[in-house]
């Protein structure tokens, strides 16, 4: 357990929040390794491409997965999506986001996305 502005680097991947509790599992060599990472509060992860953020958090080391909620918000570059809970996956890049809708909830998914402008020659 690590409180106050606690953070876990893997790679080039970073988890921050006020609250993370790592669970361990014991490999085939009989060291511990980290198998799953719960954070809360003010919850911020960060990879090359994208700076996610929300209230709560489950990393699934393993996997290399993370499911935040609560106001989540995906900042890749200049564009911004925002919703209630987001799926991540950290080793294919991807991520899905969520509406408050689908959980039985009134808000919709929003983003904003700044086009690139056109190079002129």
């Amino acid at each position: 357990v690590a409180r106050g502005n606690a953070s876990a680097t893997r790679q080039d991947r970073t988890i921050r929040a006020n609250l993370l509790t790592v669970q361990f599992i014991e490999d085939r060599n009989g060291n511990l390794t980290a198998k799953q990472i719960d954070a809360q509060g003010g919850v911020l992860i960060t990879t090359p491409s994208e700076v996610i953020v929300g209230n709560e958090g489950v990393y699934d080391v393993i996997e290399e997965l993370v499911t935040l909620s609560g106001n989540v918000k995906i900042t890749r570059g200049q564009n911004q999506l925002n919703g209630s809970m987001a799926e991540v996956n950290l080793q294919s890049g991807v991520s899905r986001l969520i509406s408050d809708k689908s959980l039985g909830g009134t808000k919709k998914v929003r983003g904003l996305f700044i086009p690139k402008k056109k190079r002129t020659q």
